[in-house]
């Protein structure tokens, strides 16, 4: 390759002196005939126009150029490039072996190509119309996303009036004959339970028209009082008056015998709330104590102790933060690494704690007490200790205590409820501290005594159970999706 290189260069000033011998060899004749001509002025003349420049003699120039890159460029083509010396070693063919391989090799490669690409579509058939391209210019799927999401986020809730529809029951394909005690959608899929104390746990497919039942499992002499999803929705754990569980798995469809937990000296275990990471479990037992079990292997980590007894806990800043309501009318704010309490601040107004939540963005907690009064705070100085939070809101639309508190995944609705008096749920507006007028209406008067409020993932359905065994299922025709 070196060599080919310098025969290149070399052959370049080769044509260069060429150029320059011809132009040489062509002014010594012209000089040379210049002194053989008889007249003087003539011969001036002459040599005026070979020393300061001619017109003809610069086209004779141009000719003789123009030839010699012709000459160039033919040869240049022609890849016979003329060398100034010759070397033995140039008749070895072997050094353009490497080009010869490389062009088999690409042919090769091709045919092989062809070959699998043949065999390929004799076995799977031709290339569907959907996967070749048109050669229209189409949003990629990332842009169709944000864009839809963007969308999504960007649009508020209305307040005053909220737009919903009735939908079939929920549980119409399967009524519970007892009051429900536990109605959960699933977190990924279209799905629902709801249970009883009639001793089944049922699974429905969401979709506010038919909703087919998909299970029901009969578990003897377990009156179900606390049902939940487990492991990211493929375990249903349930417990009810006795120590043990019963656990669920809906990939392999077993049902298993949790034993009572180590630790544990409780009788009976009526309700538990899953952290939001699923890593935790938390039940509620007497005497202020709230024991805290791993979620995968069921075995008792910590016991965590407040003053009087504990009604509800919420779960903040995805499980790392929990916080307890109980008939002292005082929240207690736990670290959940630690396990300790690192706050505690009273409900204004409050005699007995009955509920309590908290929004999905973790700005907003709302307490539930005995005479149906919510209040509303703000989080940002949740953690200070010493520091009464901001009363943003307090909601008196309930007279009973308040058994029932969500927020919904936007933290816009805030829904209340309590199961001492027949249709007594309300949705606020949390923007505008407002609440909806037109729910519920005079339909849902018969909904009776109000067990469980649950919203879906995204807020498109709400699904209130009752004390007669019913689940009542709420299009939220706002939010666009499951």
């Amino acid at each position: 390759m070196l060599r080919q290189k310098r025969k290149r260069n070399l052959n370049g000033n080769d044509v260069s002196l060429e150029i320059n011998n011809v132009v040489l060899n062509k002014s010594k004749i012209h000089a040379s005939k210049l002194l053989k001509t008889d007249d003087y002025s003539t011969t001036t003349d002459t040599l005026e126009d070979f020393l300061f420049g001619s017109t003809a003699y610069d086209v004779a120039l141009n000719d003789l150029t123009s030839l010699s890159d012709e000459q160039d460029i033919c040869e240049h083509e022609s890849g016979k490039d003329k060398a100034l010396w010759s070397d033995d070693d140039d008749d070895d063919d072997s050094g353009n072996m490497g080009d010869s391989n490389l062009v088999s090799e690409v042919n090769c490669s091709t045919t092989n190509k062809e070959t699998r690409s043949s065999e390929f579509t004799k076995i799977m058939g031709p290339t569907p119309l959907w996967a070749k391209s048109s050669g229209d210019s189409q949003p990629g799927k990332e842009d169709f996303l944000a864009s839809n999401l963007l969308q999504v986020t960007t649009k508020a809730l209305p307040k005053n009036d909220i737009d919903y529809t009735s939908c079939s029951l929920l549980n119409a394909k399967c009524y519970s004959s007892r009051k429900v005690e536990s109605c959960e959608f699933h977190q990924t899929a279209t799905i629902a339970l709801t249970a009883s104390h009639d001793c089944k746990l049922n699974l429905f497919q969401v979709d506010g028209k038919n909703n087919s039942k998909l299970h029901s499992l009969f578990l003897e002499q377990f009156p179900i009082n606390c049902a939940h999803f487990l492991s990211n929705g493929t375990e249903v754990l349930m417990s009810s008056h006795v120590r043990w569980m019963y656990s669920y798995d809906m990939v392999s469809g077993t049902v298993s015998r949790v034993p009572f937990i180590k630790g544990v000296k409780d009788e009976k275990i009526l309700k538990f709330v899953v952290s939001p990471d699923q890593q935790h479990i938390v039940f509620l037992s007497r005497y202020g104590k709230a024991h805290i079990v791993d979620s995968k292997t069921k075995e008792l980590i910590s016991t965590l102790k407040m003053n009087g007894s504990v009604e509800d806990v919420a779960f903040m800043d995805d499980g790392d933060t929990m916080l307890s309501f109980g008939s002292d009318a005082k929240v207690y704010v736990w670290d959940m690494k630690r396990r300790t309490c690192i706050n505690t601040f009273e409900d204004r107004g409050c005699v007995k704690g009955t509920s309590i939540s908290a929004s999905s963005d973790n700005k907003l907690i709302a307490c539930g007490s005995a005479s149906g009064i919510v209040n509303v705070y703000g989080s940002e100085k949740l953690k200070h200790s010493g520091v009464e939070l901001d009363l943003l809101k307090s909601y008196k639309n309930l007279r009973t205590p308040i058994s029932t508190l969500e927020f919904n995944s936007t933290s816009e609705i805030l829904a209340m409820s309590s199961d001492s008096m027949q249709a007594a749920v309300r949705l606020a507006h949390v923007p505008s501290h407002s609440v909806f007028s037109n729910f519920p209406a005079f339909k849902d008067k018969n909904m009776q005594y109000p067990r469980q409020v649950h919203f879906s993932p995204n807020s498109g359905f709400m699904a209130i159970g009752n004390s007669s065994g019913r689940v009542y299922l709420y299009r939220l025709n706002h939010y666009e999706r499951y």
